[in-house]
């Protein structure tokens, strides 16, 4: 254990002491983009999407990390344009270890506004919990997929309606992959 200790001349006094155990930062994310066409007989629709969602956090020990992915997204379909911004702090357990590889399921809260030019925000929120798997590629850096969901969820949309949510969630749209490198 390291730490500081601030001495006066005539004693030891302890007034702080800084506890560094074996935590580690860690930053990455996701990037996504995609192109989806929709056609039908009287007209065809194309939407382009493009997704940045850092992520930074922090290792207490061995089985508990903390950390947060705040994010943005763009969207245009046919001539609407819409701007999203994702914040989702959560707390990560560890359960199964190897050398290798680690699963772990996220704890956590995400809160997401989207606007489109000309009109009121629409807002969503969750609570619940996310698996994971990653594969370490070295001591710094990692593959991490994330798949499922399992909570709550709420989404408002300008006009005021509600659609809440409670279940697990296992489409393709909760799959995710990223990256992390460990300072």
């Amino acid at each position: 254990m390291r730490g500081i200790t601030f001495r006066s001349k005539t004693r030891e006094h302890f007034v702080l002491r800084i506890i560094a155990a074996q935590a580690q930062i860690y930053v990455g994310g996701t990037l996504g983009f995609s192109s989806v066409k929709t056609e039908n007989s009287d007209a065809e629709l194309k939407t382009t999407t493009i997704k940045l969602l850092p992520e930074i956090g922090y290792e207490l020990d061995e089985n508990w990390s903390i950390g947060t992915v705040v994010g943005y997204q763009y969207s245009k379909t046919g001539d609407l344009k819409t701007n999203t911004f994702t914040i989702a702090p959560y707390a990560r357990y560890s359960f199964l270890q190897s050398d290798l590889i680690k699963l772990f399921v996220d704890g956590g809260f995400g809160f997401s506004t989207a606007k489109v030019k000309g009109s009121d925000a629409a807002n969503s929120w969750n609570i619940g919990l996310k698996p994971g798997l990653a594969i370490k590629l070295s001591d710094r850096f990692c593959l991490v997929a994330k798949y499922g969901f399992l909570g709550y969820s709420q989404d408002e949309t300008p006009m005021g309606t509600k659609t809440k949510n409670f279940g697990l969630d296992l489409d393709t749209d909760e799959l995710s992959f990223g990256f992390h490198y460990i300072f």
